[in-house]
C-alpha cells in the first residue's frame, strides 16, 4: 500500500495535461532482497494503473532485454553435445586438453569408493596433495552425475579423476567409466 501512495506521490508532481498519460517506473526491492520494477500510469482522467514489470539481469524485460527462452528441442547435431567417454575403465580421463567449458560429468564406479575430482589441467596431476575445481565422493560399486545450470569454464584443460583418499589428496587406485559433456 504504501508502494501505491509513493507512486501516486510521483505521478502527482509529474503533472500532465488531462488528455496526457503520464508514466513513472521504479525498482524496488522486497523484504527479502529481490528486486522488483513496478511501472505506474496516470491516465488522462487521473486513474492510477500499477503494472509489474518482470527483470532480467536487474533491468526491465524490454525489446534489447528480452526475458530468456529454451531452445526448441532439435535433431540437428550443431544442436547437441557429443558425450566425451573413457575408452575403457580407468582411473582418470582427459576431456580436454585446452581451454573449455564442462556441462556434466558422470561416473559409474566400478571398484571401490572413491572421490571423483575435476582439474583445470590438461593432464591427471601425480598422487599426492592436490587442489581440484570440483570434489564429489562417491560409493564402491555406485554412480554420480554432476551437471551445471551454466557450464563450468577452466582455462588450461578439463580432467577427471577417481583417487580413494578425498578432495586433497589424490591417491590412485579405484577405477570407473567416465564420461562427459565438454566444448
Amino acid at each position: 500500500m504504501r508502494l501505491l501512495l509513493l507512486l501516486a506521490a510521483l505521478l502527482a508532481f509529474a503533472g500532465g495535461a488531462a488528455a496526457q498519460t503520464t508514466t513513472t517506473t521504479m525498482s524496488v526491492r522486497d523484504g527479502g532482497g529481490a528486486a522488483q520494477s513496478l511501472r505506474a500510469d496516470k491516465n488522462g482522467d487521473n486513474s492510477l494503473a500499477t503494472h509489474n514489470v518482470p527483470e532480467v539481469a536487474g533491468a526491465a524485460v524490454s525489446a534489447s532485454n528480452p526475458l530468456p527462452t529454451a531452445p526448441a528441442p532439435s535433431s540437428a547435431s550443431s544442436a547437441g553435445i557429443a558425450p566425451t567417454p573413457s575408452p575403457s575403465v580407468g582411473s582418470n580421463l582427459v576431456l580436454k586438453a585446452s581451454a573449455g567449458n564442462l556441462y556434466s560429468i558422470t561416473l559409474s564406479n566400478a571398484s571401490a569408493g572413491g572421490f571423483l575430482m575435476i582439474f583445470n589441467l590438461a593432464s591427471a596431476p601425480a598422487d599426492g596433495a592436490v587442489t581440484p575445481a570440483y570434489c564429489w565422493p562417491l560409493n564402491g560399486g555406485g554412480f554420480g552425475s554432476f551437471g551445471f545450470v551454466y557450464p563450468a569454464y577452466f582455462s588450461t584443460g578439463i580432467t577427471a579423476v577417481l583417487s580413494s583418499t578425498g578432495c586433497f589428496t589424490k591417491t590412485t587406485g579405484p577405477t570407473g567409466f567416465f564420461v562427459g559433456q565438454i566444448q
